[in-house]
């Protein structure tokens, strides 16, 4: 098992260690942010809201003394952070230390480490060849698919639970996820082809045929889709991808059960009764399940950057205003107090074998 030093270490990132115990052959000894993030010997769970996860954050490393092991690098989404990433890169490289990427990073950062190429692992490079015949293949195995209504809204978190009750169950589990780095955990991260500038009916034809190559393969008893991005704009001036690939994924697949994670803010359970009839009415399916992530839009910020900026509430905060929802039609859930994963992959097995009663009458 390999020992890895995570980073940058932010929410973007933070499954990885909040979840380690479903690593594949990685062990996590450490967590390392810039230090003008201000996290430097903080509780790592301090970037999502959730509970301690008992790792504190570290700002720079020993290489000589304190470290032997791979540097995994699991985010490089923005200028600053590819400047981070640039220094800390070659501070590795300079100790001859093994690097893995495992997210998608700039020609910059590739040509940085181009002289020690045995030193460096991209998984983006791991992306399978889908053909297609411009049919959509029927896809037999029950298919829970997890998507949000905006960013930062803890989807990934969702499938990572799902996936370990499942598997503690012993069902037999594929994943395909919707961060970058899946493979860290086993699962197949969301194709790069959904990204390209190939047309909407080609990423849906191809999304079909990945899906069912993927159903032949594994044979699995349930597939888990993670749908990246949000499902419709914030708003006019903060439109996203407009639920693009929401769009394509649900013309590409027909899921049996949909969770749906919302941003915190002061809704009333008017408004998920009507999300839930909006989404049935635009995709054909029903939600089975709200969650409410700790993340809030900061309104005021975003329209003086015009880039969507946020505030971070605790799960308690998120708990109290669940509490106000008593009379939901539909449940909502708090995946970061601890408890609640469990009971959203227990919702969704109830719903399959309730789907497979119905079924055998």
């Amino acid at each position: 098992m390999k020992k890895v030093l995570l980073f940058p270490y932010n929410y973007n990132c933070c499954e990885i260690l909040r979840y380690r115990d479903m690593l594949i052959d990685y062990e996590i000894i450490g967590v390392l942010a810039p230090s003008g993030w201000g996290v430097n010997g903080k509780d790592a769970g301090i970037v999502d809201g959730g509970k301690d996860i008992g790792v504190n954050i570290l700002e720079t490393i020993n290489y000589e003394q304190e470290f032997q092991g791979v540097l995994i690098v699991a985010d490089c989404t923005n200028a600053e952070i590819e400047q981070a990433v640039l220094i800390y890169a070659e501070d590795a490289i300079n100790h001859d230390k093994e690097i893995i990427f495992a997210t998608e990073v700039s020609d910059k950062v590739k040509e940085m480490c181009s002289n020690k190429s045995a030193q460096i692992t991209y998984l983006s490079d791991k992306q399978p060849i889908i053909k297609h015949r411009w049919k959509l293949l029927q896809i037999s195995t029950p298919i829970v698919a997890i998507a949000g209504l905006n960013e930062l809204t803890h989807k990934f978190k969702i499938q990572l639970e799902v996936n370990q009750y499942f598997r503690k169950q012993g069902y037999k589990v594929s994943h395909i996820g919707s961060k970058q780095y899946g493979e860290l955990f086993g699962i197949h991260s969301f194709p790069d082809f959904m990204y390209s500038d190939l047309n909407e009916t080609e990423k849906i034809y191809r999304f079909n045929k990945f899906i069912k190559d993927i159903e032949k393969q594994e044979q699995p008893d349930i597939i888990i889709v993670g749908v990246p991005g949000g499902i419709m704009p914030y708003n006019e001036k903060f439109p996203g991808y407009f639920g693009i690939t929401m769009f394509e994924v649900m013309q590409a697949i027909r899921p049996d059960v949909l969770v749906m994670s919302c941003l915190y803010e002061n809704y009333n359970a008017e408004y998920f009764e009507n999300l839930a009839t909006g989404i049935r009415y635009k995709y054909g399916i029903d939600v089975d399940a709200f969650n409410i992530s700790t993340f809030q839009v900061d309104i005021n910020e975003s329209e003086q950057s015009r880039v969507l900026q946020y505030y971070k509430v605790t799960y308690n905060e998120v708990a109290k205003l669940i509490d106000s929802y008593v009379d939901s039609n539909i449940p909502i859930f708090n995946i970061m107090n601890g408890i609640d994963g469990q009971k959203i992959a227990e919702l969704v097995l109830n719903k399959l074998q309730e789907y497979s009663e119905a079924e055998l009458v």
